[in-house]
Formats: structure tokens, C-alpha cells, sequence
């Protein structure tokens, strides 16, 4: 499933951004997808292991790796390297791909942190009517 995700992403990337005089790589928007989603994945971690470890592992290394594909995208920056010969090519694609995926993957937490407090806040709110506004905030 992760590797038909990231077909169908890196197809969407090359119709919107191909270039030859931007130094990314196809795989970029297949990569920061694939780290924004670990990064939600991460706060449920503890949720979903109770429950079942193989669906954590599943859906992190299988998934969510196979979207992600860094062999790929390190093969690509080679490859771009060598038919650029241009080394601030390479390393600003590099430096791009590497900062917008950590920068994915920290959002997937803060988006990942509100819909557990959202998550929370529903389950607590079923459980025990309140009148307590000051729970909102």
C-alpha cells in the first residue's frame, strides 16, 4: 500500500513541479507526506501498541517507510549529482529534502498532540457531563 502512495504522490509531484531548474528530488512530496504522517502516528503509539503491536509496526515501518523511501531519494541526489556535476545542486537538495521532512514530521506531532486532545477531551466529556468551561481551554 505505502509503495502505491508513494507512486501515486512522486506522479502528482512530477505533474506540478518538474523542472530542471529546481534542485528537488521526485521523491520530496512522497517523503514529507510519509514523515508527516509518522509524526501523528508517534502520539498514538502507546494507544495502538495495547492494543496491537503488529498494526504499530505495520503501519510505521510498512506503511509509512515505504511512503517515505530515503534510499530512494539518496539514489536520486546521487544521480542528480552526477548529471549536474554541480555540488550546491546536490547539497541544497539535500539540505531542502532533509529539513522539509523533519519539518513534516514535527507538524504530524502537533497535529497528532490536537487530535489526541480532541480524542481526549470527547471521551472525558461522554463519560462525565460538566459544566466546567474553563476544560475548552
Amino acid at each position: 500500500i505505502g509503495v502505491i502512495i508513494r507512486f501515486y504522490l512522486r506522479s502528482l509531484f512530477l505533474y506540478c513541479f518538474e523542472s530542471e531548474d529546481i534542485p528537488l528530488e521526485n521523491n520530496l512530496f512522497a517523503n514529507v507526506v510519509g514523515s508527516l504522517l509518522m509524526g501523528i502516528l508517534v502520539l498514538f503509539k502507546t494507544r495502538i501498541v495495547k492494543r496491537q503491536k503488529e498494526l504499530y509496526i505495520g503501519l510505521t515501518t510498512g506503511c509509512f517507510g515505504s511512503i517515505t523511501t530515503f534510499s530512494s531519494w539518496i539514489l536520486e541526489s546521487t544521480l542528480k549529482f552526477t548529471q549536474y556535476s554541480s555540488v550546491q545542486n546536490y547539497i541544497t537538495s539535500l539540505l531542502i529534502d532533509f529539513s522539509l521532512s523533519v519539518t513534516a514530521f514535527q507538524c504530524g506531532r502537533h497535529i497528532g498532540g490536537f487530535i489526541f486532545k480532541m480524542m481526549n477531551y470527547h471521551q472525558s466529556e461522554q463519560s462525565e457531563p460538566s459544566t466546567d468551561v474553563n476544560r475548552l481551554y
